[in-house]
């Protein structure tokens, strides 16, 4: 009868410790998940430039139409996208930075509206992923004007890039 009775406090105790973990340790869990999926993002779109920058080497400078385009050749499979986003895919398209700084593509130069810029796109993340990101992009005290050279992040309306090339 003991044996039942400390089995079963054990039991309880063991439900309780993990009732409390994941109420009061929720939050952590939760942005751990944002965190991966930014780096996922990062280090996809870093694959996705290079993979760029070898195509217009070996294509007289033209930048791929797609990402498709460079697989099997420069990617051996397109870059999954976090099972958490809504955007199926990614995309290759233009950005430039406006003057006010509010996009986060600065030139190296310093000049007050550069661009445009070549970039692998993903578009509507959510608001605590691109703050997530533009962390890694500029660190977490940094501003878009106080950095000269970002190679990736988000800009006002949420949409993921990564820098392939400056027109």
């Amino acid at each position: 009868m003991f044996t039942l009775i400390a089995v079963l406090l054990g039991i309880s105790l063991a439900a309780a410790v993990a009732v409390a973990t994941l109420y009061y340790g929720g939050s952590a869990f939760s942005s751990g998940g944002v965190q991966a999926d930014a780096t996922s993002l990062v280090d996809s779109g870093s694959q996705i430039s290079g993979a760029a920058t070898l195509y217009a080497n070996q294509n007289a400078g033209a930048l791929p139409a797609s990402v498709a385009v460079m697989v099997p050749a420069y990617l051996s499979t397109t870059p999954n996208l976090p099972s958490s986003l809504s955007a199926s895919s990614w995309s290759i398209g233009t950005a430039t930075a406006n003057s006010s700084g509010t996009a986060l593509i600065v030139d190296p130069s310093g000049a007050a509206t550069p661009g445009p810029y070549n970039v692998a796109e993903v578009p509507g993340l959510s608001a605590s992923l691109c703050a997530k990101v533009n962390e890694a992009a500029i660190g977490a005290t940094g501003s878009a004007t106080s950095n000269g050279d970002l190679q990736f992040g988000c800009d006002t309306a949420n949409n993921y890039y990564y820098t392939i090339s400056k027109n």
